[in-house]
């Protein structure tokens, strides 16, 4: 029998301890990293539509008369209840982005169109996206994905403006 003296047992369990705490934080950081990053892998890869369609008469919006303005809307069953902006970007076409910042998540009342510009603003951290064309980000943005776009389609007759998610 090997004889241990009570300062090689201590020697023993403080090694132990140490490397059970890293092991433990090590495990945390993988899931936790794992979880942040399905969670991102979700909302960017949502997106197939799921089948509704939202009308606007934009000439009941005074937001939508000129080029380069746009609306804020909220509807609860689409877009994770997140609104969305509604810009003008021709006299016959329209695009359509979630309000979701794509840096750090901002969203509503935090992000807003820069009248006349065609540009949504994240005031969280100044991202500017392009809502013009695809909701990029500008250079120089803190954000590095685009917004997420939806598909507008615009009847000129009946001035009805459709947004499918």
């Amino acid at each position: 029998m090997i004889e241990s003296s009570g300062e090689d047992i201590l020697l023993l369990r403080r090694k132990f301890l140490i490397q059970s705490l890293k092991a433990t934080g090590l495990c945390a950081c993988l899931l936790s990293t794992s979880l942040l990053s399905s969670c991102e892998w979700y909302w960017e890869k949502t997106i197939v539509p799921i089948g509704i369609t939202k009308e606007i008469n934009v000439t009941d919006e005074t937001g939508l008369q000129k080029i380069g303005f746009g609306i804020m809307k909220a509807y609860k069953d689409v877009n994770l209840g997140v609104p969305v902006f509604i810009v003008k970007t021709t006299d016959t076409t329209f695009t359509c982005f979630s309000s979701l910042c794509t840096h750090e998540s901002c969203f509503g009342d935090k992000l807003y169109v820069k009248p006349g510009r065609g540009t949504i603003v994240c005031g969280c951290h100044n991202s500017e996206f392009n809502a013009m064309t695809d909701g990029k980000p500008f250079p120089g943005s803190p954000a590095e994905k685009p917004l997420k776009q939806y598909q507008t389609s615009y009847d000129i007759q009946t001035k009805i403006l459709l947004i499918m998610f």
